[in-house]
């Protein structure tokens, strides 16, 4: 089964677009799990509770660096406002966060 880890950074109503995600991802078969042990990571982020373009993108780092081959998918509304920094992720924009099975099911088929 296919596990799934969400990372948020923004306001309560970023955490609580980030359960719904989860939610969604639950019912179609994911498993949630912490980072370590999933096999991608959503990156919710929004600059509400000041988290930059640059902060974000120093944290994909780390992940890229500490996990290698873990698959990301970026969503909220940070990357959407600046997706070329982003352009290398899937993003799911912050009123798409109800696609969230799909863009993963496509992420997936494309590894």
């Amino acid at each position: 089964m296919t596990s799934f880890t969400i990372e948020t950074h923004g306001s309560s109503y970023h955490h609580a677009q980030a359960a719904m995600m989860s939610y969604l991802l639950q019912e179609a078969k994911f498993t949630p799990t912490d980072l370590e042990k999933a096999d991608f990571l959503i990156l919710h982020a929004c600059p509400v509770k000041g988290v930059t373009s640059l902060q974000l993108l120093q944290r994909l780092k780390e992940i890229e660096t500490e996990y290698p081959y873990k698959m990301i998918i970026i969503s909220g509304c940070l990357p959407q406002l600046e997706p070329e920094k982003f352009k290398k992720y899937p993003l799911v924009g912050i009123s798409q966060w109800h696609h969230i099975v799909e863009a993963v099911e496509e992420r997936l088929a494309n590894t």
